[in-house]
């Protein structure tokens, strides 16, 4: 599970998918995840499938995803360059004080001036695409985890496949579309 303090002047906002998943954010639209937590109003829980989902679908059975991640790794130089950076000494936590400010250049944490404000073309990266399915056929068995019920594809054509090895009906389509972060 994870968690994290949000602001009361900070906006959230929560879509119950199925069972004990939930489609929410906070603060904007492009913070948009999938959450599992009991609680079908509330924001929060452990994150199945991270920022920035732009697409659901479900039934029953699966959940299916479509996500542009944010690409913390592809910032550059000439992103940052009216910035001032400097060095981290660790890698940086929401949990760490007075680390809240930094960017991931060439492999290395680095703090930025600007706080967390990320390049738009990264936050989401639109270029790159991730489906996601997740099998939640024995959810609300003891012992069941997530983890080993999610697949995750960088191809359209191998996500399809997957589909249909798993038995996801083809009618399954993406209901939630967010047009905006497509």
């Amino acid at each position: 599970m994870t968690g994290c303090f949000i602001p009361v002047d900070e906006p959230t906002q929560v879509r119950h998918i199925t069972k004990d998943f939930n489609l929410a954010w906070w603060s904007e639209p492009r913070n948009q995840e999938i959450f599992w937590n009991p609680d079908s109003s509330e924001y929060g829980g452990g994150v199945v499938v991270k920022q920035t989902v732009f697409a659901v679908g479900h039934n029953e059975d699966f959940i299916i995803a479509m996500q542009h991640p944010n690409n913390d790794d592809t910032i550059s130089w000439d992103n940052i360059h009216e910035h001032e950076t400097w060095a981290l000494d660790s890698i940086p936590s929401d949990t760490l004080p007075g680390q809240r400010s930094y960017v991931k250049v060439n492999g290395r944490w680095l703090g930025i001036s600007n706080g967390r404000n990320m390049h738009p073309e990264l936050f989401p990266d639109k270029k790159v695409t991730y489906w996601y399915i997740l099998d939640i056929r024995d959810s609300e068995d003891p012992g069941w985890s997530w983890t080993n019920h999610l697949y995750s594809y960088d191809k359209q054509e191998t996500f399809y496949k997957k589909r249909e090895e798993l038995g996801v009906p083809a009618g399954l389509e993406f209901s939630v579309v967010d047009t905006s972060l497509r």
